[in-house]
């Protein structure tokens, strides 16, 4: 299983971030971070883009 602890947030801009401390076996082993500014998509545009990018890094961990 997969360790994940996280804090997102969001701003002006269309900025939107996420940081976490993730790893498998139950053992957080990288910080990520994750942010995105300037974008005129929508929030659940962007928590989609994030999740896809979030996606990404366990599919090639």
């Amino acid at each position: 299983f997969w360790f994940i602890a996280d804090k997102s947030g969001a701003g002006e801009r269309g900025s939107r971030g996420i940081i976490a401390t993730l790893g498998p076996d139950g053992k957080p082993s990288r910080i990520v971070v994750i942010y995105t500014t300037g974008s005129q998509a929508t929030m659940d545009e962007r928590n989609r883009q994030i999740a896809e990018i979030g996606a990404s890094l366990i599919k090639h961990w």
